[in-house]
């Protein structure tokens, strides 16, 4: 798989997320991992929890925290390439929506909260170098 493939693949997994989900950044596309809340008792006999095996595979919030930031950073570097612009910015968008829905899912943890605030902010800044291009394309809701 391409670089430019994996890139695209994961953004889109991150605009699918939804607030409560976890997203597993451990391997080379994305994942959601959903969260039963229906039947806990179910989930631990069922399946390995995933703190333990985020400890088993030496992840952390801020592991994960740091392969959602390398990607933007590298939609933030493809977005210089003027054929691959508007995709990257509409798939930065998107994106968007996950970061706030992942927001929801660490909202008693305030410094993950702040750090996916300032990505959101970066994503704002990196854009509004184009945001002329964007209007053009019917996309003034960019940063609603």
């Amino acid at each position: 798989m391409n670089t430019d493939e994996a890139l695209y693949v994961n953004l889109k997994v991150l605009a699918q997320l939804q607030p409560y989900q976890r997203l597993n950044t451990r391997q080379t596309l994305f994942q959601i991992t959903p969260v039963d809340t229906n039947n806990r008792f179910t989930e631990y006999l069922t399946h390995v929890p995933e703190w333990l095996r985020r400890w088993m595979e030496g992840s952390s919030r801020d592991s994960d925290f740091s392969r959602i930031r390398d990607l933007i950073y590298k939609a933030f570097k493809t977005m210089e390439r003027e054929a691959q612009r508007q995709k990257i910015i509409t798939h930065l968008r998107d994106a968007m929506t996950g970061l706030h829905n992942l927001k929801k899912t660490y909202e008693t943890d305030m410094t993950y909260m702040a750090r996916i605030t300032t990505l959101i902010d970066d994503i704002k800044e990196h854009v509004g170098q184009y945001v002329e291009e964007v209007l053009e394309d019917n996309n003034s809701d960019f940063f609603d």
